[in-house]
């Protein structure tokens, strides 16, 4: 689809397993294939502690061979809240999107920890949703 702008959701079913990254389905913008990417990551805090966070990203055109195509972006990208009055938690993002640079966004989005309790509300049936 040519439009210029669209909000797609996917949502990720068992969160407390996933080991590897996750695409979504396309949703088509300007007639480019966007996805959602999604990944556990690791890391090592100052003190050296291991770490891990959510890695979400969005995606443009990424099974292209082409070299030639670009797009810049403005994006929000939400991990949707599972309880009513709770605001989604969000960060924005801008960048030219092409060959080289298909993907943007966050290796650490939010603490693994905070995304698998209960209590912070993003997470219900072992599964979250993001935008």
């Amino acid at each position: 689809e040519a439009r210029s702008e669209a909000t797609f959701r996917y949502t990720v079913e068992n969160v407390s397993k996933m080991k590897d990254s996750q695409l979504s389905p396309p949703c088509y913008v300007r007639n480019l294939p966007w996805k959602i990417m999604v990944m556990p990551r690791s890391s090592q805090t100052q003190e050296r502690q291991p770490q891990r966070s959510l890695g979400f990203f969005l995606q443009c055109n990424g099974e292209s061979e082409s070299s030639t195509w670009s797009c810049y972006a403005v994006a929000e990208l939400r991990l949707l809240s599972c309880k009513d009055g709770q605001d989604s938690f969000s960060r924005k993002i801008q960048h030219l999107f092409y060959n080289k640079e298909n993907d943007w966004g966050f290796s650490h989005f939010m603490l693994w920890q905070d995304v698998l309790d209960p209590d912070k509300g993003y997470i219900k049936d072992d599964a979250i949703t993001l935008e």
